[in-house]
């Protein structure tokens, strides 16, 4: 298939302990070589390649997101976004600022 060395499958059958007790003892050894997905179909699990390579494209999608998130400039304007952007603002939010803690001018 798809020339693909078959991987060994090595299955061993021991009886269970209590046939055991006696002297004979009787071992099994069946090899099977056949490919992972000539396995599969043998022992009847199903083929899930479609769906693993489905999510695992859904999972870079969002890992992708979240670092395009994590930008440098995403970060900025996330920390930064109550800050005005230009100088006028700035000037107004600083007055402001320094404007009310201390309160109004003291009359003479």
């Amino acid at each position: 298939m798809l020339g693909r060395k078959p991987l060994p499958l090595r299955v061993v059958i021991a009886p269970p302990p209590w046939i055991r007790a006696g002297l004979t003892i009787v071992k099994i050894n069946i090899d099977i070589d056949c490919t992972p997905h000539e396995a599969r179909a043998f022992f009847g699990l199903p083929y899930v390649k479609p769906m693993q390579d489905a999510m695992m494209a859904r999972i870079e999608r969002e890992m992708l997101d979240a670092v395009a998130a994590m930008s440098p400039d995403a970060v900025m304007k996330m920390w930064f976004q109550s800050m005005p952007e230009n100088p006028e603002q700035l000037r107004e939010t600083f007055a402001r600022f320094f404007a009310q803690p201390f309160g109004p001018a003291p009359s003479r």
